[in-house]
This record gives structure tokens, C-alpha cells and sequence, in this order.
């Protein structure tokens, strides 16, 4: 179920990829604000509650996400391609995202993260729920702010909030 209505979120497309055109046209990499999410991040906080290795059960829930720039050839007049990508408890997920940077000294903006699949392995229904409910989250953020080493995806709409600090996989994988 979408909040947003179909051509809403064409347009927000729409503006998203004119954004990114605009930014990466005028600054270099280096400079550009979503280059702050690139690399690997470990989830430490879901909906304000703590995730890695804080809960009490014996199942471990965790979950990273990676994000990358795919380079294209450099004859190629086509973008590179946003990718990211993540391990959780049973399964693993990838997808792709557009950004709008909105503040380079800050490191933030909009997000926008589409095409989000994942295996489908079963796991305990702990583990399943625990899925269930960050792939969900992952799929409603709108916002990105890095800060430190520490990343913010979040819906102000919703609420949605996913914390994450940077480094290794929180899986074991």
C-alpha cells in the first residue's frame, strides 16, 4: 500500500533524477553531499530501538546495507548507477536510490530508494517480522543525513527512522 499517489511519485522521480543532473554536472564527486553515503553501515537503531546484538533472544537481528556507485565506461554517456545492497538475519536484499543533496556541509537530502528486492528464505518468525518490518521502513525513507560516522534514513511523513553507524557487516557474513 503507497502513500504517495502514482503521479506524485513519477514527479518526485522526475525532479529526483533532474536534481542528480544538475549536482553531478557542477561538483565533483568529493563535493557532492550523497557521496557520504557510499561504503558500509550497520544498522544500530530501528524505530528508535536499539537492534545489533541489544535484544534479549537467542536469534541475533541485524542488518547492513552498502551503497555503491556502479562506473560506467568512460566512452558511455550514461550515469553511473546507485546501487545498495544489505544482509539481514535469513536473507539479503539490493535495490537501487537516486538522492537530492540539499546541504554539503551536513551531508543530506532526499532519498529515494526503488526497485528493493530480496531472497526469500524462511526463517524463525522473529527473524521473518524483524525483516518484514526493516525492508518496509527501507521502502517508505525519503531523507538521508550523515553525520560523523553515523547515517539517518527517515520518513518525516511516517516517521520512520533507521540509524545506522558506519562499518563491517552485523550479520556475520
Amino acid at each position: 500500500m503507497s502513500l504517495l499517489k502514482p503521479h506524485t511519485l513519477y514527479l518526485f522521480s522526475v525532479l529526483t533524477l533532474l536534481g542528480i543532473a544538475l549536482f553531478s554536472s557542477c561538483s565533483d564527486s568529493d563535493d557532492d553531499a550523497s557521496s557520504g553515503l557510499l561504503g558500509s553501515w550497520m544498522l544500530s537503531e530501528m524505530e528508535g530501538a536499539p537492534v545489533s546484538g541489544n535484544n534479549l533472544s537467542a536469534e541475533v537481528l541485524c542488518a547492513d546495507l552498502v551503497f555503491t556507485l556502479e562506473e560506467v565506461p568512460s566512452h558511455s554517456s550514461e550515469p553511473g548507477k546507485y546501487r545498495l545492497s544489505g544482509h539481514l538475519p535469513v536473507n539479503s536484499y539490493d535495490g537501487n536510490y537516486v538522492t537530492v543533496p540539499q546541504d554539503l556541509f551536513t551531508r543530506s537530502g532526499g532519498l529515494n530508494v526503488f526497485a528493493l528486492g530480496s531472497s526469500e528464505k524462511l526463517g524463525s518468525e522473529q527473524e521473518m517480522a524483524f525483516e518484514a518490518q526493516y525492508l518496509n521502513a527501507l521502502r517508505q525513507v525519503n531523507q538521508f543525513e550523515v553525520k560523523d560516522d553515523v547515517l539517518t534514513l527517515s520518513d518525516t511523513d511516517s516517521g520512520v527512522e533507521l540509524t545506522y553507524v558506519r562499518g563491517a557487516s552485523s550479520c556475520g557474513r
